[in-house]
């Protein structure tokens, strides 16, 4: 199992477009098993804490800043 992830984390790397194919695909895969055999997906949980003048940034996914 870990030479898989090592090797998919090396394609990630150098085609980070990659990842939306591979969502797709297991959203699809996912979505042909029947409903009693689908794995949950995690719901992602955010405990932040800022103190004096700082910033926090949560994201279930990305984030794009354009600050000036």
């Amino acid at each position: 199992m870990r030479d898989w992830n090592r090797r998919l984390q090396r394609i990630l790397e150098q085609d980070p477009a990659v990842s939306e194919q591979l969502q797709q695909l297991l959203d699809e895969v996912r979505g042909s098993l029947p409903q009693d055999q689908q794995p949950t997906v995690p719901t992602p949980v955010f405990h932040t804490h800022i103190s004096g003048h700082g910033r926090v940034y949560n994201a279930g996914r990305d984030q794009h800043f354009n600050e000036r």
